[in-house]
């Protein structure tokens, strides 16, 4: 069982005489009794007194570690306090002190005097230091869900007052953070993890990767011209593969409704639909993948065998060709905000390379590029709500299009600018290299998501 709080209490009077040079000097004795083995932490009070204004009283609380430590500090070292004081302020200071062991609390919920976890002096119901509740209890749900919509629901809470400026002051966010300004807003990573998070959740929830037209079962060519019998064809074909897309009602609507668009003759001259079909190749998806020509050379896979590696790429193409490469799809749109998130550094190290003089330390650089991407995703996750509500109440799209394609490099540019604080002519022309390096980075990155989608298969 751990000691109850000691605390050791210096309480001090002094006269009007000694005006403002005291409480520095009691400052000063206060942090060098702190590095003193056993001390913990040390409060100062300033003591109001009715009965006597003219004074100035002081109440200085050091918390111990235990008796021992207490021992130490009176018997060494509260002597040498008085003679100091004495030597330095006369009979203008008197001093006295007493210890304070911490007892049984009143009531079962009465709070701690300090907090049991960093030990820093509590008034209210959190610690000042750390935040730890001083009262511990269980929450109800209705609590949590309450304090959760109403923290989003609060037009002054920290979400609007970050996503707006992120939105259409370009720099602002990192410019007030770098200089201090941190309070008000969102930590930066939480901010971009949650609105990345959003972003490739309403992808999947808007554009389901199974749904194609073009799936590998058929093509329309809406400009080959068919006879008679390719038309009967396209039709019987048509009839064969929609009962087989029956789990996927959106895909089986669609093919219905090219069946439904056949004539049911072809004119001379006139131009229909052509549907082909992957099944006129009898081929298995084994026989297929043998035949197919792969040559990976030593230097793709060095730390294993040309044949080891070509054995395992015909593996991946069994189950690219098998499923129609809908596990590679749903694969690497799992893996890329993993490979996106790994690509953040890379661009901060770009960042590094383009300001070396700035005097920024590599992690203000990467702060710089957590802002702009979270922008990107919030920017992206708006083109998505806009492109369904025009789907819903049919209206044009591309001029909220065009003004996002302009704005996003725009807004790169303009918080180059605030944040670095170049003239137009340095910004615009490491503004050009970066959008170099960065597309370039984004294509390995990609191309990387895609060989590590296919190997884990």
């Amino acid at each position: 069982m751990s000691e109850p709080n000691i605390i050791y209490e210096l309480n001090l009077d002094t006269d009007p005489g000694i005006g403002d040079e005291f409480e520095p000097w009691l400052r000063k004795h206060t942090s060098a009794m702190l590095e003193l083995s056993g001390f913990r932490l040390a409060t100062l009070y300033s003591v109001e007194s009715a009965d006597d204004t003219e004074h100035r009283h002081y109440s200085v609380h050091f918390l111990l570690e235990s008796h021992a430590a207490l021992e130490q500090s009176v018997s060494e070292h509260a002597a040498e306090t008085r003679r100091v004081g004495q030597e330095r302020f006369g009979e203008q200071l008197t001093i006295h002190h007493r210890v304070l062991t911490e007892s049984d609390a009143l009531s079962p919920h009465a709070p701690d005097m300090y907090c049991r976890n960093c030990s820093s002096p509590i008034r209210g119901q959190y610690c000042a230091g750390c935040g730890q509740r001083s009262i511990s209890r269980v929450i109800t749900m209705w609590e949590l869900t309450r304090d959760m919509v109403g923290d989003i629901a609060d037009l002054d809470s920290r979400i609007w007052r970050s996503l707006i400026p992120l939105l259409l002051k370009p720099g602002h966010l990192t410019a007030d953070y770098l200089q201090g300004r941190r309070a008000r807003y969102m930590p930066p990573f939480r901010m971009y993890l949650v609105l990345s998070i959003l972003f490739f959740l309403l992808m999947s929830v808007f554009h389901d990767s199974g749904t194609f037209i073009d799936d590998g079962v058929i093509s329309v060519d809406s400009e080959e011209k068919l006879d008679q019998a390719q038309l009967d064809q396209a039709r019987e074909t048509l009839a064969e593969v929609i009962p087989e897309h029956a789990d996927n009602p959106e895909l089986a609507k669609k093919l219905a409704e090219i069946r439904d668009s056949l004539p049911q003759s072809v004119s001379d001259g006139e131009t229909v639909p052509s549907v082909e079909s992957d099944e006129n190749d009898d081929r298995s998806v084994e026989e297929k993948c043998n035949d197919a020509n792969i040559d990976i050379g030593d230097d793709f896979m060095p730390w294993i065998s040309e044949e080891e590696a070509e054995a395992k790429a015909r593996q991946i193409c069994r189950k690219v060709v098998g499923d129609r490469g809908r596990s590679l799809l749903k694969g690497l749109q799992e893996n890329f905000p993993t490979m996106l998130f790994i690509f953040l550094p890379v661009i901060a190290l770009v960042l590094k390379g383009l300001y070396p003089l700035s005097r920024r330390y590599y992690v203000e650089h990467l702060l710089f590029v957590i802002h702009f991407h979270a922008f990107v995703f919030l920017a992206l996750i708006l083109e998505l709500l806009i492109f369904e509500l025009a789907a819903t109440i049919q209206f044009p799209t591309w001029p909220f299009t065009t003004v996002l394609s302009l704005y996003i490099p725009y807004y790169l540019y303009r918080s180059m600018r605030r944040v670095y604080g170049q003239s137009r002519a340095a910004t615009l022309y490491k503004y050009v290299l970066l959008l170099f390096f960065y597309f370039f980075s984004l294509l390995l990155t990609f191309l990387a998501a895609l060989v590590f989608t296919a190997f884990t298969l």
